[in-house]
């Protein structure tokens, strides 16, 4: 499907963004439908992005060619630019259970 591509986890579904500066894709995977679905394609190619969904929206993170951070407005079906960030890069992101923050 894509090359270098960036994946996150929401309510059982598995979304996939492109991962290179010339791929703007986004598509989501529904396991209990076995059904992929493409969704509104980012506003620029971010090779090197991260992506993490924060709470109920899914955001994308920087890039080798991107210093911005986008966020998914699932109603209008588009990606909002927020406040860029301070320089490119690779840009990573992960959610950690908070129950692995405890400590006894």
């Amino acid at each position: 499907m894509f090359r270098k591509n960036i994946a996150a986890v929401h309510n059982g579904c598995i979304y996939v963004l492109g991962g290179t500066s010339e791929n703007k894709t986004v598509e989501r995977y529904d396991p209990q439908s076995d059904k992929w679905t493409k969704m509104c394609s980012l506003n620029v190619g971010r090779g090197g992005m991260g992506c993490v969904f924060v709470g109920d929206q899914l955001w994308a993170v920087g890039g080798w060619n991107s210093k911005s951070v986008s966020v998914y407005n699932a109603e209008c079906d588009e990606w909002v630019v927020k406040k860029p960030i301070p320089e490119l890069g690779e840009y990573r992101c992960y959610v950690v259970p908070k129950t692995l923050l405890l400590c006894e």
